[in-house]
């Protein structure tokens, strides 16, 4: 309908995930909107700690990926926040902690 706002969701990492610094991290999210195409909507990817991550278009079936391994060590609000062309917004959020995991192999 008219002014509905966006749909987002974030599939990767999962909520509360523990992770090891310098790991290459997976960010997959979905977005969707009644009247814009997926492809035209505003994406965000941001990190309370370590600020936006990622502003790339979602694809034509609304999905949005990145891999970073430059996350700071720490717990992180991760957010995806979706703007459709009425400046709607939706915003996804997890909790991301990035740990120096002792026995991790380099």
């Amino acid at each position: 309908g008219v002014f509905e706002n966006p749909s987002v969701d974030i599939y990767k990492p999962f909520d509360n995930d523990i992770l090891n610094l310098g790991e290459t991290i997976e960010f997959i999210g979905a977005v969707n909107d009644e009247k814009d195409a997926k492809s035209s909507l505003s994406i965000e990817w941001s990190s309370d700690l370590d600020g936006i991550l990622h502003t790339e278009v979602a694809d034509e079936q609304g999905v949005t990926r990145f891999t970073i391994n430059t996350l700071s060590e720490g717990e992180h609000t991760i957010s995806l926040k979706v703007t459709d062309s009425d400046d709607l917004i939706s915003t996804a959020v997890i909790n991301l902690t990035i740990i120096q995991l002792s026995n991790a192999v380099t």
